[in-house]
């Protein structure tokens, strides 16, 4: 039974929609969790709690689903323009993730600054600043 519901799940008819779900989910849990480690320190260094930003943890949600769709088209592309493993084909990958994923970062960074209600010019800004950092964490968990 359950691996009939991963094969379909996971099968070339479903798997955008499964792709898309993890990324809505992976990046709302992680904002869930963050959000509580930011409490617990602060509650540890005596300052006042923040309540809780359900709007912040949905602008991530809403960036986990560019990032499912999005990343599954992208690597499906990937694999039907450089067919199989061998390590030219890998070095071709690698080179097409570090060539367009700065972009691929881009969008989302931006678009979740937008939705929590800064400016275009501060979520510029506040991409310039983290540039560096994102594609540092980036490029290596495309891997």
């Amino acid at each position: 039974m359950g691996r009939r519901i991963y094969d379909k799940i996971f099968g070339r008819k479903y798997l955008m929609y499964t792709n898309t779900a993890i990324g809505c989910f992976a990046l709302g849990f992680a904002d869930f969790f963050e959000q509580n480690l930011e409490t617990i320190y602060l509650q540890q260094k005596g300052k006042e709690r923040r309540t809780y930003d359900f709007r912040r943890t949905l602008s991530m949600m809403t960036g986990g689903l560019y990032f499912g769709f999005a990343g599954h088209h992208w690597y499906r592309f990937l694999e039907n323009k450089f067919r199989g493993n061998s390590h030219e084909m890998v070095r071709r990958k690698l080179f097409a993730e570090a060539a367009f994923g700065p972009f691929y970062v881009s969008v989302p960074f931006i678009y979740i600054r937008l939705l929590e209600g800064k400016t275009l010019k501060e979520a510029t800004d506040q991409l310039k600043a983290n540039f560096s950092l994102l594609i540092a964490v980036s490029s290596p968990s495309a891997l």
